[in-house]
């Protein structure tokens, strides 16, 4: 296996260039690095857009590294199809020289998370997630090892129960679901709003600070959303309207004027002693 070293492919590309006219030395000096090697190497744009289609080529605009920048960003599996094709990986390329940040280069941690799995296999992209389900959870960096994947495993359960529509959009997204033997057809899943029920008084939710962070936020969240729902429903409907469907028997207005009966018999000196008495 050949291994290209920053000092030796300078001294090539120094060589290569003493051939050229004076406006080509120009052309070719302009080229990012990134893209001197794919030629040096004779890999051409086909086999580049195979493995990375949205790979950035306008190395003509000034801004190029802020396009390839973009680009890591944004497809990261693209960038890890096109590092590990096999003329890369056998010429053991530095790619900090070539202008790729050291960041993009790190071992990502594995994840014991087979929703997470499911995710990282399907290939969708970044943008594609903010479009279809915006709130799917984030990895906490911040943890290693088992309770990594734990922590997400959690953080899905949650983000199921706030965003039951996102949800399903998930398993019905082309991607995702091609990995899903079981899936036939359109997936539906009948459910009722989980933030309906949840404790409401005439105040606005408190969150708790227990041990729990992740309870915490979850009761809070359905705490706060049946709160709006009751009482602001107009606020309600800008703020999560288009996250829920509803049972068709469900009558919006019975539970409401029920929620706010329930309400009134709590504040009745009497009521705490009659449902102990019970």
């Amino acid at each position: 296996m050949k291994r290209i070293f920053p000092f030796a492919f300078a001294l090539l590309l120094c060589a290569f260039s003493m051939s050229l006219s004076a406006q080509d030395q120009v052309a070719a000096t302009a080229k990012p690095p990134i893209i001197s090697l794919f030629e040096y190497l004779k890999v051409n744009q086909s086999e580049i857009q195979k493995a990375a289609p949205h790979f950035p080529w306008d190395y003509a605009n000034t801004t190029y590294q802020e396009q390839l920048s973009k680009w890591l960003e944004q497809y990261p599996r693209e960038w890890k199809a096109l590092r590990t094709m096999k003329v890369f990986t056998d010429n053991g390329i530095g790619w900090t020289t070539y202008g790729i940040p050291e960041k993009y280069l790190a071992q990502k941690e594995t994840v014991n998370s087979s929703w997470y799995q499911w995710y990282e296999a399907s290939g969708v992209t970044k943008q594609r997630k903010e479009q279809l389900f915006p709130h799917f959870p984030e990895l906490d960096n911040s943890l290693k090892g088992d309770t990594l994947g734990s922590n997400f495993e959690r953080r899905i359960a949650i983000w199921q129960k706030l965003y039951p529509k996102e949800y399903i959009t998930f398993l019905n997204t082309p991607e995702l679901k091609s990995l899903n033997p079981y899936a036939k057809g359109e997936i539906t899943i009948n459910y009722t709003p989980r933030f309906l029920g949840a404790t409401i008084t005439q105040q606005f939710p408190q969150k708790q600070n227990s041990k729990d962070k992740l309870q915490d936020e979850l009761t809070y969240e359905l705490q706060v959303r049946n709160w709006y729902f009751v009482f602001k429903p107009q606020e309600f409907e800008r703020r999560y309207g288009k996250d829920y469907d509803y049972p068709s028997d469900f009558s919006a207005e019975q539970y409401r004027t029920n929620s706010k009966m329930l309400i009134e018999r709590q504040r009745d000196p009497d009521y705490n002693t009659l449902k102990r008495g019970k």
